[in-house]
């Protein structure tokens, strides 16, 4: 497993040779291991500089504190990591699945399960994961004056787990291609579209979150003026 996610990562094994060999159990172990990995150690990372700026900012107290944080913390992440990610793939393979098939797939769901996990399940345990230590070592030390530099640091981090983003984006759009027997664009539109209804989508309930926070505001407000005799105030000016 190990060596086929450096062999994807490294271009070594194209998403076509995945798609031939990945079936739905590779896919949905592929994505479960990578995820718990991930947790420990970012857990693991996260709960160490919790503990460090608790104990900075209360002493023993505070380092207590963090070192409950980090265990529950990490007790959540090893648990519902794992399970999330599994879940994630099986809605997100079965969506692009049935764009797929909309634009002329040949393939079956458990092809593409097999074939989107394995892609992206390599691309999280290698550039995504060796980022997400670099990144969680930084933490650490985001702690009184270094908070600002820190910063400044994770900004070519935060750059290079986009680009990451984007191999695994056109890897899987290959893996899709081979899979469903369709051209790369109709491929691309297989992924691209579902991601551009769920911004759509995530925008559109942002939108509804936020007015309904005004309307709810002001409402408060309004009750709040009455209560408080000054509506009788605004009535006189």
């Amino acid at each position: 497993m190990i060596g086929q996610w450096i062999e994807v990562a490294l271009f070594k094994k194209s998403p076509e040779q995945v798609a031939k060999d990945a079936d739905m159990k590779d896919g949905f172990i592929n994505v479960a291991v990578a995820a718990l990995i991930t947790a420990v150690i970012t857990s693991i990372l996260a709960g160490i500089g919790a503990v460090v700026s608790g104990g900075l900012a209360g002493g023993l107290a505070g380092a207590g504190i963090g070192i409950v944080g980090a265990i529950f913390g990490f007790i959540f992440a090893i648990i519902f990591a794992p399970i999330l990610s599994v879940i994630g793939l099986a809605i997100m393979a079965g969506i692009v699945h049935i764009v797929a098939k909309i634009l002329g797939g040949k393939g079956s769901y458990g092809s593409m399960v097999g074939t989107m996990g394995v892609i992206g399940a390599s691309i999280t345990m290698t550039y995504m994961l060796a980022l997400s230590i670099i990144s969680g070592i930084i933490g650490i030390f985001a702690i009184g004056p270094i908070v600002f530099l820190v910063a400044i640091i994770s900004i070519p981090i935060a750059l290079a787990q986009f680009i990451a983003s984007l191999v695994e984006l056109y890897l899987a759009i290959r893996g899709i291609a081979a899979v469903q027997k369709l051209s790369l664009i109709k491929a691309a539109l297989a992924v691209l579209i579902p991601i551009a209804i769920l911004v759509i989508i995530g925008i559109i309930i942002a939108i509804i979150i936020v007015i309904i926070s005004i309307v709810l505001g002001a409402t408060f407000l309004t009750a709040l003026a009455g209560s408080s005799g000054l509506e009788g105030l605004f009535g006189l000016m």
